[in-house]
């Protein structure tokens, strides 16, 4: 026997553990609730353990790796499993994929990690597991940060409270994911060292400093998320060197001066772009209006002046556009009228004037419009009452 994929109940047969030539075990997504038998840690012809999305609960055993000479794929994300990770797991040295996410792990992520020179995607998210930065050797994150062959690493949603690694080397890394996890410190230079990186996530840290321009340097770079962390200085001007670059979300940090107006050129694969919450300050640069790609657009709470131009009426695929909690002045743009594919829409707390466009009431996906605190004119557009 080769593979084993079951659908199996509740419980898990422990003569599964005495299978010899058993090299794929997948028991995904079954409601398996109880202890995983300890024998199935000593089948060294295994080379995929699957077992996401149950209810196991218990520890890993301390042996862990030790018997499984070739395993390769490891997976009990979605699981209740509790306690350390075990260092034993590095002695599995042909591993390439390890996901224990969405657990009750605790503890110190073990350095002993980066010894397995064949990893690929390292998912530790959602648990309740630290870090050891005491010394170099111990610092798990500078050292899996360049594991030649990492393409993923998820550590979401634990209480790491530590800095990024101060170097990266490793040019295979594609997606970094590092939200929520009390980071601090500054996002150091060398990130645009990693020219594969695809996506970098480093949402709701405690992280500071400026922006650092090296990311204009990640030219395969399609989301850019920096939110609610408390980042100074302007937005650089490098960020619009990321022609890929799908998501910028840079929401609730304390950046100041303008947007830089060659953001419009990223037209052709900007889809969000996320500003609220800053220090922002001038105008909206008209180029914005050149991304006719463009589906989310939050520029509020910040301190931008000027008026909304007609070239609004290019972002005909936009399904969310917020301005509101800012200094903008002028009348509302009647090209708005042309966005059919808008759903929400909020100027409010603003000081624009006028009377509220007619051609609103074109609008026909529009669901919320939030047009309050203004200096409008009090006659609402009959042609609202018929957007349902």
């Amino acid at each position: 026997m080769v593979s084993i994929y079951i659908n199996c109940g509740r419980s898990l047969p422990h003569q599964i553990g005495h299978l010899p030539n058993l090299e794929i075990l997948n028991l995904g997504g079954n409601n398996l609730n109880e202890v995983i038998p300890s024998l199935i840690f000593n089948m060294s012809t295994i080379a995929v353990i699957s077992l996401f999305d149950n209810q196991l609960s218990g520890n890993l055993p301390p042996n862990t790796g030790l018997g499984l000479p070739n395993l390769q794929r490891f997976y009990r994300g979605g699981n209740k499993l509790s306690g350390a990770i075990p260092k034993s797991l590095s002695n599995a040295s042909n591993l390439e994929d390890i996901d224990l996410g969405s657990n009750l792990l605790f503890g110190v992520i073990p350095s002993t990690l980066c010894t397995l020179t064949k990893l690929q995607r390292l998912q530790l998210f959602d648990n309740n597991l630290t870090v050891s930065t005491s010394t170099p050797e111990l610092d798990v994150l500078f050292c899996l940060a360049n594991l030649r062959n990492l393409r993923r690493l998820d550590f979401s949603v634990n209480p790491l409270d530590a800095n990024l690694p101060i170097s990266f080397t490793n040019t295979s890394l594609q997606y970094i994911y590092f939200y929520n996890c009390n980071m601090r410190g500054e996002i150091p230079n060398d990130i645009g060292n990693l020219s594969s990186l695809i996506v970098l996530s480093l949402v709701k840290n405690q992280l500071s400093g400026l922006v650092p321009a090296s990311i204009g340097r990640i030219r395969n770079l399609q989301g850019l998320y920096l939110e609610s962390n408390t980042f100074q200085g302007h937005m650089p001007d490098e960020l619009c060197q990321l022609k890929n670059l799908a998501s910028l979300v840079l929401a609730g940090n304390r950046l100041s001066g303008s947007i830089p107006s060659c953001i419009g050129n990223l037209t052709g694969a900007l889809r969000i772009l996320s500003l609220e919450s800053n220090l922002l300050t001038s105008t909206v640069p008209s180029t914005l209006w050149g991304l006719t790609y463009i589906l989310y657009l939050n520029l509020s709470s910040n301190s931008l002046i000027g008026s909304i131009g007609e070239g609004v009426g290019n972002l005909k695929v936009a399904t969310d556009i917020d301005f509101s909690n800012n200094r903008l002045s002028g009348g509302i743009a009647s090209s708005v009228g042309g966005l059919q594919n808008l759903v929400n829409l909020s100027l409010a707390n603003n000081k624009l004037q006028g009377a509220i466009p007619t051609s609103l009431g074109n609008c026909i996906s529009l669901e919320s419009l939030d047009l309050s605190k203004n200096n409008l004119s009090a006659v609402i557009p009959k042609s609202l009452s018929a957007l349902s």
